[in-house]
């Protein structure tokens, strides 16, 4: 449903910008969801911000935003999108009872999880790349979906040392650690679970760095610059974060940095991906093998 057009009613013909609202506003209201709904978020999106846009500069008489100042808006708003949708999913407690009812245990855990990482996967990156590609004409490469275009040393390196610093501080903050992982709360672990959590991994982590080092970050950095486009995004990788304590919070902030430079200097996510599934998948096996009150079933 894109713009306003005129409403052949009872009313006669309606051309008028209070009336064409009115009317805009039942057919939203008609289609209001449960209170609790994720289709909160995702109706707003089925205008195009052109589209609400172009409705507000009508009734308020203010000029139309430049393209770029609406590339901003449109990256933003499906980072929010990405963001609200994830975490509805993984907090709903009505489909965790769904789940346990059917696949009461230890199965029933493996797969709420595997499948709330796959639905990340789409709604945090596959579902807005799609559509900035649509509205903005995007290739996957200029989101970053490539693969790397270049191996510099210098990178590798650095990305290296990354990896081998987030390893060592699973090792060092154990205990801190264990708060969050592994994120199946299964009591027995065998390597087939451990399987499904790589899996899960995997497909929720490629969704989550073509938000974070994707189009949070290659559209902005032709647009705004480098590092203005780093620091968005690399606040917003911080924040998801926030849940996780102090200490891993506060290591996003320079390790954001890093990938963000490590992901423009190959042109690619890639990197950031497999970095970020190597230290998900230690971090995973590591508390599984050293917790006491989880059974390794091998």
């Amino acid at each position: 449903m894109s713009g306003l057009t005129p409403c052949p009613s009872e009313h006669g013909e309606c051309n008028t910008s209070k009336h064409l609202l009115l009317h805009e506003t039942k057919v939203v209201d008609v289609w209001t969801p449960h209170k609790y709904s994720f289709l909160h978020v995702l109706l707003p999106l089925i205008f195009t911000p052109c589209d609400v846009i172009q409705l507000l500069s009508s009734q308020f008489s203010f000029a139309m935003p430049s393209e770029n100042d609406q590339l901003m808006l449109t990256v933003l708003g499906w980072s929010l999108f990405g963001f609200l949708g994830y975490w509805w999913a993984h907090y709903h407690a009505g489909f965790q009872s769904w789940v346990e009812e059917r696949w009461p245990g230890d199965h029933g855990k493996v797969i709420r999880i595997v499948a709330v990482k796959v639905w990340g996967l789409f709604v945090l990156g596959g579902i807005p790349a799609a559509m900035l590609m649509a509205q903005f004409g995007f290739s996957l490469a200029d989101l970053g979906v490539a693969w790397p275009s270049q191996w510099p040393t210098n990178v590798m390196l650095a990305w290296s040392a990354l990896i081998a610093g987030a390893l060592l501080m699973t090792v060092v903050g154990e205990k801190e650690v264990a708060k969050n992982y592994p994120q199946i709360e299964a009591k027995v672990w065998s390597a087939s679970t451990l399987g499904w959590s790589v899996l899960g991994w995997m497909c929720y982590l490629a969704g989550y760095e073509v938000m974070f080092r994707g189009y949070l970050l290659f559209p902005l950095a032709a647009m705004l610059g480098v590092w203005p486009a780093i620091g968005i995004s690399t606040m917003l990788y911080t924040v998801m974060h926030f849940h996780k304590g102090m200490g891993e919070t506060l290591a996003c902030l320079p390790a954001g940095v890093l990938i963000c430079w490590v992901t423009l200097q190959t042109e690619s996510v890639f990197l950031a991906w497999a970095g970020h599934a190597v230290v998900a998948m230690f971090n995973t096996t590591y508390q599984v093998l050293r917790r006491p009150d989880i059974e390794w079933a091998g």
